[in-house]
């Protein structure tokens, strides 16, 4: 009776989902590194919101936090806060 009426394949799936649910979950060493990177940016955006709220203009801010970016950010601070340190020297003289 307990085979036929479905519990027991309930009882074998649950007890699978259990044995594999940490390996469903574990983000791995990929995407551990990409959530530091992450929860950096987010540091980094609040203490940008932080240098707007003194009354800085916007560009300022961007130089300005750029100065003391969070270390998982460290080497790609340029790139992802300041797009003019991007552009050839002859486009800067058009803006």
């Amino acid at each position: 009776m307990w085979f036929v009426s479905g519990v027991f394949v309930a009882a074998l799936l649950l007890s699978a989902g259990a044995v594999g649910e940490p390996w469903l979950l574990d983000a791995g060493p990929g995407g551990k590194a990409r959530i530091v990177k992450l929860e950096a940016l987010a540091e980094w955006t609040q203490r940008l919101s932080e240098i707007l709220r003194l009354g800085f203009a916007l560009e300022q801010a961007l130089v300005t936090s750029r100065k003391n970016p969070p270390a998982a950010l460290s080497g790609s601070s340029e790139s992802v806060c300041c797009p003019r340190a991007r552009t050839p020297p002859w486009a800067r003289k058009m803006m």
